[in-house]
């Protein structure tokens, strides 16, 4: 098998895999707060780094990952980011400065790559690249893998950002912190359960 099947395969198996998941619903919800191409630079940063760990370590260590305290990171940090976002929705209009719900002291796309980096390692879709990685070539289930979750990033990313033009920004911030919260809660209840 060449590089090219292998991307192309990686990237069908993961884009078909990644449609309505978590990390996609993130993207939608963080450009509803941020320009959605911070959002695309933060997932493509994290795609690309966690893809590449997926493909050097293969399956067994997809396998192996303690997904608990993973899972716990992740569903704190989109809690804190809900917080950020329902705050912001009952501030008065006046004192919004239009500013990203984002943690202090972190820029958006940076902030962005860590949540969906929390968020999908040991994903389903890292697990795919993983075990793709082990029976395949590496650089081409990396490419695939990588462009596959940044694609459908994307498409999320503008969709919140093109929602923001039509419904008013406090109606934003509640439905972004309201999902926010959903995805975090998930998180840890699946952190509880583990």
């Amino acid at each position: 098998m060449d590089d090219l099947t292998a991307a192309l395969t990686t990237a069908g198996l993961v884009g078909i895999a990644e449609l309505g998941d978590k990390s996609q619903v993130a993207c939608f919800l963080l450009a509803s707060r941020q320009p959605p191409w911070t959002v695309v630079a933060g997932a493509a940063l994290a795609f690309a780094a966690l893809n590449g760990l997926a493909v050097g370590l293969g399956g067994a260590l997809g396998a192996s990952l303690p997904i608990t305290p993973v899972r716990v990171g992740a569903g704190l940090l989109f809690v804190v980011f809900a917080a950020q976002s329902l705050r912001a929705a009952w501030r008065p209009p006046a004192a919004d400065d239009g500013a990203p719900a984002v943690p202090a002291g972190r820029h958006p796309a940076m902030a962005a790559a860590w949540a969906l980096g929390m968020a999908e390692l040991g994903d389903k879709t890292q697990l795919t690249v993983a075990g793709l990685g082990a029976v395949q070539p590496a650089l081409g289930t990396w490419v695939g893998g990588t462009v596959a979750l940044v694609a459908t990033s994307a498409a999320a990313a503008l969709a919140g950002q093109a929602l923001l033009g039509r419904v008013p920004r406090r109606a934003v911030d509640l439905v972004a912190g309201l999902g926010f919260l959903a995805l975090g809660g998930a998180l840890l209840v699946q952190a509880a359960g583990a």
